[in-house]
């Protein structure tokens, strides 16, 4: 399916991070970083085990001016949001009486992430229609490559990688270059200025460089 462009200026549903190793302190920079103005639900999956990510949920909400919180089951999506995966367990996106709502759910046999960056781009890219803005931060492995392709197909996505510059590791940012998924290459502490700008304009697929 070909999506086209979104056609207004702000139109874009939600901004989805992935990241890993180096993550926690990755997403501090990206919220100091970003305009206040971003007003979008955001969802974070970062690899932590249980109980980790509600703390790290706790200390972005008290530090900056979204509110952030780990993910619960059946939440309705809202604007200046964010949801964190909750660590151990996967994250996915539904359609349920006309709106986005969370739904969480236990790792399955074989999930090599929990939570899986790939499940939730899936999950949103399975919906259909969306606009997207995505950014792979700095982590191991290739987590997000798959996502971003099921993205590409079933939204109009644009997408942020972390440059081996900043990247405390280049693992996941590397994968998704590589395999062709990301519009643009960015350091870190550049990336939520450019999210602010972004959430203005009507980009996606590669216009806006």
């Amino acid at each position: 399916m070909n999506i086209q462009s979104p056609g207004k200026p702000g139109r874009w549903d939600l901004l989805v991070i992935g990241t890993s190793t180096g993550g926690p302190a990755a997403l501090h920079e990206l919220f100091r970083s970003m305009p206040e103005t971003v007003e979008l639900p955001i969802l974070i999956v970062q690899h932590m085990p249980p109980g980790f990510t509600r703390s790290l949920a706790d200390r972005l909400n008290r530090d900056y001016s979204w509110s952030v919180k780990e993910a619960g089951d059946s939440e309705a999506l809202q604007k200046g949001t964010v949801y964190i995966a909750p660590g151990g367990r996967q994250l996915e996106i539904r359609r349920k009486g006309g709106r986005l709502v969370t739904a969480v759910s236990e790792s399955k046999l074989g999930d090599r992430y929990h939570p899986s960056v790939d499940i939730l781009f899936a999950s949103i890219a399975e919906l259909g229609g969306l606009r997207v803005l995505a950014v792979i931060l700095t982590g191991m492995g290739n987590d997000g490559t798959y996502g971003l392709q099921k993205l590409k197909a079933g939204t109009a996505l644009y997408a942020v990688a972390e440059s081996e510059e900043t990247a405390v590791v280049y693992g996941m940012p590397r994968a998704a270059v590589q395999a062709g998924f990301i519009d643009e290459t960015l350091p870190l502490h550049t990336i939520g200025e450019r999210i602010g700008r972004l959430v203005q304009t009507t980009a996606y697929e590669g216009e806006m460089k």
